[in-house]
């Protein structure tokens, strides 16, 4: 899904935040936990990894979405070459859906 700029933005405050963790192993573990609130995957990411992610998070009942253009989530949240990120706060989570809806709704248009 490609996102608006707005998106990148609230992941950012998100990783400042220290909301927002980066790599495959460590948002499966934490994922594991029950810590996660939503998951993000970059476009770029192998069909492997990618499924194995999704299939976790459907498992576990935690939206997991899959943003575009490729390496956008990594250089904008300071953590470039990352692929997978987890958000652990419901506050950064909720913000983050809901602008992912407004973003569905005005493409709709």
């Amino acid at each position: 899904m490609k996102l608006t700029n707005d998106f990148f933005v609230m992941a950012g405050f998100a990783a400042r935040a220290g909301a927002l963790i980066s790599g495959f192993s460590v948002v499966e573990k934490t994922l594991q936990k029950g810590k996660l609130r939503l998951v993000i995957l970059d476009a770029g990411i192998s069909e492997n990894t990618m499924g194995k992610m999704m299939q976790a998070c459907g498992k576990r009942g935690i939206p997991c979405i899959v943003v575009d253009p490729i390496g956008e989530m990594g250089h904008r949240t300071g953590r470039p070459g990352a692929k997978v990120f987890g958000v652990t706060q419901n506050v950064f989570a909720a913000r983050l859906k809901q602008i992912i809806t407004e973003s569905a709704k005005s493409t709709e248009v």
